[in-house]
């Protein structure tokens, strides 16, 4: 796939949707949802949650054709597209984003989409679980393009339309959602027929789809080759991305420690997080920085603050293998959880990651590929629960 053309094609399609009580239908997606908030989102009976993050299995179905038959799902007869549009409160202002939820063709993988990080495998099983469970796509995969004229559309088509639905979820944001008619739907699809398109979040939901695929039969595989997908533009000032944070739940001995250190700088304890592309380094005896002029000199590279944390310092310079990277570290894309950890003993030591440069990141999964796993965090997210495609 490395150095391959990609292009991304949006199709219109006839979703599911809650017809009443959106606010307390909807929900985070669902490896976001913290399991205070999870049973908080289940003691609402028509939740998305319930079928997103199952408690028991083989129950998905019956509970879809309960909610279609009582009225509670609605389908959506005219095919089209869902324009969204977000309005976020990010670093002391409101911020804008406009985005589709379409259907992407994905089986035969023909080259329309650019996963950018590598998955777990247990984590796709768990999704294809989920999938068979529910014979429906419950949550859209995030999709960025980098294409003014799409965000230019959306914008456009937002004041002309009235909103279809409007609400806002958990994490305060407002949306208003819009149908976009057929005709706009073969437009927006026309604008973006040769663009590259990276998926942003939900690479376990496209792996396990495309396992679906492969493994269906001749009429479901049409249903599965495709898989409902956000698309929105990468340029956006209202889409951030920051890294994951990587704590090590393992003691790591002295002699690696002070290897560590060698390419360090000390910094205040107080440091509220990464600047620049840097590195901090969280730990129980002191705090560091990575000095890029002292990894230079050790004759080590690197194409981004990712690889060289996953590639150089955890495997190189700690010596942990691939199966002890994945026993032994917690992901989170929150800081004050980093210090927690580090504070509660729960970790030994917590790479907090810088953010992402947009355009250096876009160029750089276009360029390169697949970068390791849980490499990036792109919020606002969108809500799972607006719409879903059902297999029936």
């Amino acid at each position: 796939m490395k150095g391959s053309v990609r292009m991304v094609r949006l199709r219109e399609f006839e979703p599911y949707y809650f017809c009443d009580n959106v606010e307390k239908s909807i929900s985070p997606p669902f490896d976001s949802i913290s399991k205070s908030l999870e049973s908080e989102l289940k003691s609402f009976p028509f939740n998305i949650t319930h079928l997103t993050l199952p408690e028991k299995e083989s129950q998905g179905t019956m509970l879809i054709d309960k909610w279609i038959d009582s009225g509670v799902l609605k389908k959506k007869e005219e095919a089209g597209m869902i324009l969204i549009n977000q309005q976020s409160w990010i670093n002391g202002r409101i911020r804008e984003r406009f985005g589709v939820i379409s259907l992407v063709d994905i089986y035969p993988e023909d080259g329309l989409l650019q996963p950018h990080e590598k998955t777990f495998p247990g984590k796709v099983s768990d999704r294809v679980k989920v999938l068979k469970d529910t014979n429906a796509q419950l949550e859209p995969i995030f999709l960025v393009v980098n294409n003014k004229q799409f965000d230019r559309k959306l914008i456009l088509l937002s004041s002309k339309l009235q909103p279809w639905l409007e609400f806002t979820d958990t994490d305060s944001v407002k949306y208003k959602i819009f149908k976009i008619p057929l005709n706009d739907s073969h437009t927006i699809s026309e604008i973006l027929k040769t663009d590259v398109a990276i998926v942003a979040d939900g690479h376990h939901r496209l792996a396990a789809t495309m396992q679906m695929a492969q493994s269906s039969n001749k009429n479901d595989e049409v249903f599965w080759s495709s898989i409902m997908a956000y698309t929105t533009n990468i340029d956006s000032d209202s889409l951030l991305i920051n890294g994951i944070h990587r704590a090590l739940k393992c003691r790591i001995d002295n002699e690696k420690l002070n290897n560590l250190r060698s390419v360090c700088n000390s910094v205040k304890a107080d440091s509220e997080g990464p600047k620049d592309e840097n590195v901090l380094i969280l730990s129980q005896e002191d705090n560091m920085i990575i000095d890029q002029e002292k990894i230079k000199k050790r004759g080590i590279s690197a194409i981004s603050a990712i690889h060289l944390i996953q590639n150089v310092v955890l495997k190189e310079i700690l010596g942990l293998s691939d199966e002890e990277l994945d026993a032994m570290i917690y992901y989170t894309h929150d800081i004050k959880e980093c210090k927690r950890m580090i504070d509660s003993g729960e970790s030994s030591i917590v790479f907090v990651m810088p953010p992402w440069n947009k355009e250096k990141l876009f160029n750089l999964i276009v360029k390169n590929g697949f970068l390791p796993q849980k490499s990036t965090y792109f919020f606002p997210k969108v809500c799972s629960g607006i719409v879903m495609n059902i297999n029936r």
